[in-house]
């Protein structure tokens, strides 16, 4: 995420506390170990700006949606 801005109106926390799932100024969103810091792969696949994001269950599925109007649903499985 080097280089990568930050928007404070896009950092979600999973419900178990975990993960932190925090977006920049395009269409990805980065997915954050709570306790480490450790980023996780990105996840790719909106053709606009992330503008919302909910984590479900225990924090094993996130659902990410864009300007667009796409919703994409993730599982990040036992991360």
């Amino acid at each position: 995420m080097e280089g990568a801005k930050l928007l404070k109106s896009r950092k979600v926390v999973s419900p178990d506390g975990r993960l932190v799932d925090a977006g920049v100024n395009n269409s990805l969103s980065y997915v954050r170990s709570a306790d480490t810091g450790a980023v996780f792969p990105m996840l790719p696949g909106h053709d606009m700006e992330v503008t919302g994001d909910a984590f479900f269950g225990e924090g094993a599925q996130l659902v990410t949606g864009s300007k667009g109007g796409t919703a994409i649903g993730w599982s990040l499985g036992s991360t």
